[in-house]
Order: C-alpha cells, then sequence, then structure tokens
C-alpha cells in the first residue's frame, strides 16, 4: 500500500501511458490537424491549378468529336479542382468548430473530406487519360 490507508497507486481511470489521460485526451483533440495540413500542401501549387483550369474553361471548343462521358469527366475535373479551396476552407472551419466543442472524432472524421476529395479528383485525372 504505497498510497497510504489501503490505496492504490492507480485510481480507477488513470492509464499507464505517458502524461496519463488528460494528456491522451489532448493528444486525440490534435489529431484532426494532420490530414488538413496534408490538404493544405496542395493549396501551394493551387495558382497555377486555377490559371490552367481558367485558361481550359474560357478556351473554345474542339471541332473533333469528344465522347460525351469523356467531356463530362474533363468537365468535373476542371471545375472540381477550381473549387478545392472552397472544399478545404469549409471542412477546415467545421473540424475546427467540432474539436472546440468536444468532438474530436467528428472534427477528425470531417478533416479528411478534403483528402477523399483529392482522390475523387485523382480518379477523374486518370479515367481523363483513359480516353
Amino acid at each position: 500500500m504505497i498510497g497510504g490507508m489501503g490505496e492504490s497507486i492507480f485510481s480507477g481511470s488513470e492509464s499507464l501511458g505517458k502524461g496519463g489521460p488528460e494528456k491522451s485526451d489532448a493528444a486525440a483533440g490534435k489529431r484532426h490537424r494532420v490530414p488538413l495540413i496534408l490538404g493544405a500542401v496542395v493549396l501551394l501549387v493551387y495558382p497555377f491549378c486555377l490559371m490552367a483550369n481558367m485558361m481550359s474553361l474560357g478556351g473554345h471548343e474542339s471541332s473533333r468529336y469528344v465522347p460525351p462521358l469523356a467531356w463530362w469527366t474533363w468537365r468535373a475535373f476542371l471545375w472540381g479542382t477550381t473549387i478545392y479551396p472552397a472544399i478545404y476552407l469549409g471542412m477546415a472551419g467545421l473540424s475546427g468548430l467540432f474539436a472546440s466543442n468536444s468532438r474530436p472524432n467528428l472534427a477528425r472524421h470531417i478533416a479528411w473530406v478534403p483528402l477523399a476529395y483529392l482522390g475523387v479528383m485523382l480518379l477523374l485525372l486518370v479515367a481523363l487519360n483513359l480516353f
């Protein structure tokens, strides 16, 4: 009996991990930042992507036949990559809001949405190369 008076050295909810439960809760609350940082790295090349998208969207239509599925895939890719900052900022704001309201699991799930969106854009790019 190290604690004295019959108390154990471990109370009911404490763990043996580094820093106890309060540190693990703080770390869990900050885990939503990792996917947001990864999504923000993409924004570094966004100005160049936006310039290319604006030139493509403003250009004239080709006189050669383009299959409808290829045309829609191309348009979805152009518009999808153009609006990415709005998707990122919206999800980052929601993730921060839920993290500050003690809902770290929801904040963590919402933080992955921009990366999932980029995954869809990558699939569209791969599909464009198949046409």
